[in-house]
């Protein structure tokens, strides 16, 4: 089951359903994946709003700016109304994801498990690029004109939105741990040495600080 509190920990609702990925929350709902389906969840209620049939789903969906991404095990993608449930648009992936995915503006990208990062227009579904990475993403993030990855040969990487070409490589060393944020100036990653890192937009390792757990 799925299950909601308030701030100070009093409990909100609770879903009936076994869910089989990470729920996520956009504007006021909660997307739920289970049963063969996405449930869209009032955050506040707990009221089903919509309901869609997907088959089965284990990486969690991805929402933001009216859209919900659904990638079920099929490697069908679903670019989904989240207010009302309607698919806008679907597509059949050519390999497995590696991370869930992430929207930028008008630019919704994955990585997969083949070392390909592909970036889709999200209102229509059309390529824009796709560019072999040389390793398996970890995780991903898009961001101020940039896409963000991390593989597991160590290194961090950012591609541009606009070709997807690589704009700069920065060996880590070692495995990310936890996902990758970023701000208006830097990205951040933590590794498993339990050291933060701050990269500015050219690759350049701005400060690294050693934190006590993660």
């Amino acid at each position: 089951d799925a299950y909601a509190w308030n701030a100070g920990g009093a409990p909100l609702w609770t879903a009936a359903l076994a869910v089989t990925a990470p729920p996520v929350v956009s504007d006021g709902r909660v997307f739920l994946a289970g049963a063969e389906q996405i449930q869209a969840v009032s955050e506040v209620s707990g009221f089903v709003e919509w309901r869609l049939p997907t088959g089965p789903v284990s990486m969690a969906p991805t929402a933001q700016a009216g859209w919900l991404i659904v990638a079920s095990d099929d490697r069908r993608l679903r670019a989904i109304s989240a207010s009302d449930g309607r698919v806008i648009w679907q597509d059949t992936l050519p390999a497995a994801l590696a991370a869930p995915m992430a929207i930028d503006g008008g630019l919704l990208v994955g990585a997969f498990d083949d070392g390909v990062v592909r970036g889709w227009n999200v209102t229509d579904g059309r390529v824009r690029w796709a560019t072999p990475t040389g390793t398996r993403p970890t995780h991903l993030l898009a961001s101020f004109g940039q896409v963000f990855l991390t593989g597991d040969n160590g290194r961090l990487i950012s591609l541009q939105q606009r070709s997807g070409r690589v704009a700069w490589s920065y060996r880590l060393d070692m495995p990310v741990a936890g996902r990758i944020a970023s701000d208006a100036s830097h990205v951040y990653v933590t590794t498993i040495d339990n050291s933060v890192r701050a990269h500015d937009y050219r690759g350049h390792q701005v400060w690294r600080q050693s934190v006590a757990g993660r």
